[in-house]
């Protein structure tokens, strides 16, 4: 689940390295409201198990 703080929004994400989808990483994200609001509220209104964007 997303974590929501104020202006920030916390996603732990998997995502792959390859484009073969062999491989892949676990990484932290923080989207904030003034570098990209559209993406802030998709982060929002994201739960467990949605696809990301990346």
């Amino acid at each position: 689940m997303p974590i929501r703080r104020g202006k920030q929004v916390t996603m732990n994400v998997c995502r792959s390295i390859k484009r073969d989808v062999s491989k892949g990483e676990f990484a932290r994200m923080v989207i904030t409201k003034s570098k990209n609001p559209a993406l802030h509220r998709q982060a929002q209104k994201a739960i467990w198990g949605d696809l990301w964007p990346c």
